[in-house]
């Protein structure tokens, strides 16, 4: 694994008469050994918070590490979360980078098991995953009504999904006919509700884009005419069976 570490001594106490807990954080130079005396941890308090009476409960020294695993998969396992990477605690990265592992390898397994793509596919995992390589985008969010009630988000996660522009409509009959065809199920849906959606798509009002269940953008086709053919060659690609990704 790759690692970067920061030293960091955390302090906790509670103000005198008052309900409730603080914590002070120090981070330390590197190589520093944190201090590991009462008065020293008391003393960092007062610079903190002056001359006032508090009660010392706990202080914990810590590593704030980053560390990222060298590869995602061997053979029939996969790291996911922590097992492949660690983060600090700032911005709840760690438990948001999690997320979108499991959000990436679990409609890959579903979609394998339910035969609709190449084994190869699981593949991708650890490309897409690992920090030096991520792919594509997400499709971003854009409200489809007036109250702001749904959102383009609230749309993906159960299957592939092909929006279209207002004047897409030729688009529904061809993703229900490569759905049929590849026997993969994909959903269509018109954006007539959303002036923004086109810009933020960078499509025009005929385009369409074709988002993945983990919410990524895997194909676009940003203007012209009906292309069912292109549709389902990205389909394919987007499922493992095409470029070489065959098993």
């Amino acid at each position: 694994m790759t690692r970067s570490a920061i030293p960091v001594l955390i302090v906790g106490g509670a103000p005198a008469g008052v309900q409730g807990r603080w914590l002070v954080n120090l981070l330390l130079p590197p190589g520093q050994e944190p201090p590991r005396d009462s008065l020293s941890h008391a003393e960092i308090v007062r610079r903190a918070i002056g001359e006032q009476p508090f009660e010392l409960i706990q202080a914990l020294p810590w590593t704030a590490g980053g560390f990222v695993a060298q590869q995602m998969r061997l053979g029939p396992v996969f790291l996911v979360g922590d097992a492949a990477h660690v983060m600090t605690p700032a911005g709840g990265f760690g438990m948001n980078t999690a997320f979108q592992d499991a959000h990436n390898l679990a409609w890959k397994l579903a979609a394998l098991l339910a035969g609709h793509a190449a084994p190869s596919l699981l593949d991708s995992y650890e490309s897409e995953r690992l920090p030096v390589a991520r792919p594509g985008h997400r499709a971003p969010h854009c409200w489809l009504n007036s109250e702001r009630t749904q959102s383009t988000l609230d749309l993906f996660g159960e299957r592939f999904l092909l929006l279209a522009g207002p004047r897409g409509r030729p688009w529904l009959p061809a993703a229900e006919a490569v759905a049929t065809q590849q026997n993969v199920p994909l959903a269509a849906r018109l954006s007539t509700e959303a002036p923004a959606w086109c810009a933020l798509y960078g499509v025009d009002e005929d385009g369409a884009v074709l988002v993945r269940p983990d919410g990524v953008v895997a194909w676009c086709e940003a203007t012209g005419a009906t292309n069912p053919e292109a549709l389902a060659t990205a389909l394919a690609v987007a499922l493992g069976q095409l470029l070489g990704w065959e098993g």
